[in-house]
């Protein structure tokens, strides 16, 4: 029979035992951190409490079942080792520019970031040599930052190819622009008709965006988005003389974006200039138009890139048919790294490789 005495001493143990458990599954925590294992510190914790929490039956001592955990361990240790040191033999082109879109190729939306997954493989992939870049609409601030972790060490395309700029330096190795004569047919075009516009110049490896004012929610919503970032400069004035232009844009309302698309369209003069229109990505209900030289593409600054490199091959991925060799339409799972890296470590000894070397011998 148990008594009030007993029952009171194994109350006390248990609160005891359970009291000294927190202390040391803290003292794991904590030491993990100082010496520097914070990834690891909650596994340490883990593998703590689930020793100190068994149950010891049928006849086993306590170092008997250290022992085995410690063996246990040591041995997934060397089998883990041991697969992270087998690779099946791999071929690294490094003959090929490989180049990529970023919005639906390498993230989605509404996260607008690349996975630490393909941050990582990435990173690998350049470190073994590999030959790659961004092509996007977007400016070099906005690559910047999306793409941040990823260790780019070529210029990455930027403005649908108006611009090739460095992102170890921060400067624009090349831009195809808007001269200053052409550039005043489109500005008078839309002062005769009062349509707000952007224009965004590069100076000394600095985008300066000049306008007269905001007119409309959707300006005033670009504005306050991009005006925080230090690559962009807002100036509140009329373009200066001599002075190229990247592209204009317009923003505004679909319905008078359309409108003044379809006109713009019908003018004999636009046959100089690239236009792009797209849906607002922040702005709901607005669309955006971006006015380019006709020169000013992604193809010429690919082009421009393999003339520096090289290299007479390329690989483009993309979210359109037609537009690029490698379509990704699905940007989930990390679909577009894998896709990379079978393309530029292929497995060397696969049966078609095998077949195709043997053909080579044979002739």
């Amino acid at each position: 029979m148990v008594t009030h005495e007993l029952l009171e001493f194994h109350i006390i143990e248990n609160l005891l035992g359970y009291f000294l458990i927190a202390v040391f599954a803290g003292v794991v925590l904590y030491t993990s951190v100082v010496f520097r294992h914070r990834e690891v510190a909650g596994f340490a914790a883990v593998v703590f409490l689930s020793v100190v929490t068994t149950p010891i039956e049928g006849g086993i001592t306590i170092a008997g079942l250290m022992t085995g955990r410690v063996l246990d361990t040591l041995i997934g240790v060397v089998i883990a080792i041991g697969v992270n040191a087998f690779h099946f033999p791999r071929d690294k082109n490094t003959n090929i520019l490989f180049v990529s879109g970023i919005d639906d190729v390498m993230m989605t939306s509404p996260e607008l970031k690349i996975s630490p997954f393909s941050i990582v493989e990435l990173n690998h992939l350049l470190s073994h040599g590999m030959k790659f870049t961004i092509s996007t609409w977007r400016t070099p601030a906005s690559i910047m930052k999306l793409t941040e972790g990823v260790k780019l060490n070529l210029p990455v395309i930027a403005m649908s190819g108006a611009a090739l700029y460095d992102t170890e330096t921060h400067a624009y190795v090349e831009t195809c622009g808007i001269p200053r004569e052409q550039a005043k047919v489109v500005i008078d075009f839309f002062d005769e008709r009062r349509v707000n516009y952007f224009s965004n110049v590069v100076i000394d490896d600095t985008l300066l965006i000049y306008y007269k004012k905001i007119s409309n929610e959707a300006e005033k919503g670009l504005y306050d988005d991009m005006k925080i970032s230090p690559h962009r400069n807002y100036v509140k004035r009329d373009l200066p003389e001599g002075e190229d232009v990247l592209y204009f844009l317009v923003i505004n309302e679909e319905d008078k974006i359309n409108a003044l698309y379809d006109e713009m369209c019908k003018i004999e003069w636009i046959s100089h200039f690239r236009l792009e229109i797209n849906d607002s990505e922040d702005q709901p209900g607005a669309r955006v138009l971006r006015i380019f030289h006709k020169e000013a593409t992604h193809y010429r600054m690919q082009d421009k890139l393999m003339e520096t490199l090289e290299v007479d091959k390329k690989i483009t991925f993309g979210c359109r048919k037609y537009n690029c060799d490698v379509v990704i339409e699905d940007a989930s799972n990390d679909l577009m790294v894998r896709r990379l890296k079978s393309m530029f470590e292929p497995i060397r000894f696969t049966w078609k490789n095998i077949l195709r070397r043997y053909n080579n011998k044979k002739d």
